[in-house]
């Protein structure tokens, strides 16, 4: 599907962006960064997430794969929480599940600037510094359900803080 066509899609009021399968393997790899305002934080109290970042690369599994890893900022808190997974390639976009126990998939679509990511149950994070034995927390809709993320320089997403 072309890229124009793609944009008809979005103009017409669909939420759901339309992808063909064989373009679905060519997702922009790289970082992509979210970071909400105060103002946003106090005018949306269900949400929790203040800051997110997504770095997506080549699966050393196989080119029908990719790898994410996610950092999550939270509100009222100073600590860093992160997931990560593998992805794979189902029905134009990509179904990536979590390496923590009891999570549920989470999609990521190619939109407009960057991406979107939807979590649709709830996605279990942990502490950056202690691992995922020690400090685990669940981040559920309807707050954090659906983050449009803007592509960024990778180095956003490599830096600890």
């Amino acid at each position: 599907m072309s890229r124009s066509r793609r944009l008809a899609c979005l103009a017409a009021g669909s939420f759901l962006v339309l992808i063909a399968p064989s373009e679905a393997a060519e997702l922009p790899l790289g970082c992509f960064e979210r970071t909400y305002s105060a103002r946003h934080m106090q005018n949306n109290p269900t949400q929790t997430v203040r800051r997110l970042t997504i770095e997506i690369e080549t699966s050393r599994y196989g080119h029908a794969q990719i790898d994410f890893g996610m950092k999550i900022w939270v509100k009222g808190e100073r600590r860093i929480w992160r997931a990560g997974g593998q992805c794979e390639a189902v029905e134009g976009e990509w179904r990536c599940r979590p390496d923590t126990d009891g999570a549920p998939k989470v999609i990521f679509r190619v939109s407009e600037p960057g991406l979107r990511a939807l979590n649709r149950g709830h996605l279990q994070i942990f502490d950056d510094k202690t691992g995922p034995d020690l400090n685990t927390r669940n981040l559920y809709p309807p707050g954090d359900g659906a983050f449009l993320l803007t592509s960024r320089p990778l180095s956003i997403c490599r830096t600890r803080a």
